[in-house]
């Protein structure tokens, strides 16, 4: 059971016992992310996530920083998304009290200097040159822009390093005072706990954090119409693909369906594509699907990696597969499977600390009330045929559908007006 408390200043605090737990895991979650940036700043809040593992007041280097957890046995880790950015421990739980202050350190007390900026300016552009040697990162990075354009959903996370270049000191130091605040903050610790000791703990820590207030982000702007190819020479023998929809809303009350949309297409060997194009085809090692869900949009993605001279006929039994979705939805077998698929492989993560931690700053950071397992996989039991039929009809339609491709020259210069579903509209 949850006990969630928020301090006088705004920040949330929850914090979930595990009955079996030795350890605790800890979220600590800023609203902040690409959706608060523009042109000129993008990238400005994944360089900050980077710049607090430089050293703090108490540890003043990142080896004395990093020792501070990894030294007890435990794991300290951060990323930047979207609309959020998430530094996240896991530890004993003997050191909760010690695994506490160093996030509040890190976040409240950063020893930002010039010099740091300098190396990790270049390290984040040699991050964003990794991903373009990487075709199957690079996809999906040619698929964000084709589908959003110049927006923050169309550029980087890390921004570029035309952006990167133009970041200085006083711009990082004004943007994390303008974020790092209580009204945007949520701590989410679960495992072995107790719930009155460690919100004493947060609130000790954390009590001198600038109370602040939210910031606006930037309005998700429409995607632009499709269906668009996009295409980038990169050598290599293979093909990598991205077919794109604009999805759905964190908040949308078919995205229970659409869940379980994704997990009978492309979540598991078990799923239509793999055995498709993989097992009775050969066309191709990887494929699957995947979505993501924010606050005022969403993105639906089909990727896999192809030989180029296979590309077109897989692209072609692809969305054979999708029109026949939006027809005939699933059925009474494969919905039940699906069903049984999503609902164990929550109830099987939610045994981990971590897990919990992680879903329950999520839920409250997306301003979803928190409920019992029981009560989500319920939503679940009661996503019947219809609604499945009626999601993909929503988010399966060619104005809304997008194509990215990354291989050798050539692949997917033919492809022209055969990637069509046929259907514009609901």
């Amino acid at each position: 059971m949850q006990t969630i408390r928020r301090m006088p200043g705004g920040m949330v605090t929850v914090v979930e016992p595990l009955v079996a737990a030795r350890s605790v895991a800890i979220d600590v979650v800023v609203r902040v992310g690409a959706a608060h940036e523009d042109a000129a700043t993008s990238g400005i809040g994944h360089f900050i996530e980077h710049l607090l593992f430089k050293g703090s007041a108490r540890w003043p280097t990142p080896r004395e920083l990093a020792l501070a957890i990894e030294g007890l046995g435990g794991e300290c880790d951060a990323y930047t998304s979207y609309e959020m950015t998430v530094y996240h421990v896991r530890i004993a739980a003997a050191h909760l009290g010690h695994a506490v202050e160093v996030l509040g350190d890190l976040l409240l007390a950063p020893r930002f200097d010039a010099a740091d900026v300098a190396r990790e300016r270049r390290v984040i552009v040699e991050e964003l040159r990794e991903t373009a040697d990487m075709p199957p990162e690079l996809v999906h990075t040619l698929l964000n822009h084709a589908m959003w354009g110049e927006q923050p959903l169309g550029r980087d996370v890390a921004g570029s390093e035309a952006s990167l270049a133009q970041l200085d000191l006083p711009q990082i130091v004004a943007h994390w005072r303008a974020h790092y605040v209580q009204a945007n903050t949520i701590v989410s610790i679960a495992g072995a706990v107790d719930p009155a000791e460690a919100h004493a703990i947060v609130e000790r820590v954390f009590g001198a954090m600038p109370t602040g207030a939210p910031t606006p982000r930037s309005p998700v702007m429409p995607a632009l119409p499709g269906p668009r190819v996009r295409r980038q020479r990169h050598a290599g023998q293979q093909a990598h693909v991205a077919l794109g929809f604009v999805g759905l809303a964190a908040a949308d009350p078919d995205l229970w369906a659409w869940r379980l949309v994704d997990a009978a297409l492309g979540a598991g060997a078990a799923s239509r594509l793999f055995q498709r194009i993989r097992e009775e085809l050969g066309l191709a090692y990887t494929i699957g699907s995947t979505f993501d869900a924010y606050d005022d949009a969403g993105t639906v993605v089909i990727y896999g990696s192809v030989a180029p001279e296979s590309l077109q006929q897989c692209i072609h039994e692809v969305l054979d597969d999708l029109r026949r979705l939006r027809r005939l939805g699933l059925g009474a077998d494969e919905l039940r499977a699906a069903r049984h698929q999503v609902q164990g492989a929550l109830a099987l993560a939610l045994e981990s600390p971590w897990a919990v931690a992680s879903w329950n700053a999520q839920q409250l950071a997306r301003g979803i009330a928190l409920r019992p397992l029981e009560h989500i996989l319920a939503e679940y039991d009661a996503v019947t045929d219809d609604a499945i039929v009626r999601v993909a009809r929503r988010v399966l339609r060619d104005d809304a559908m997008h194509l990215a491709i990354v291989g050798p020259a050539g692949a997917g210069r033919t492809l022209g007006r055969a990637v069509r579903l046929g259907v514009a509209d609901a």
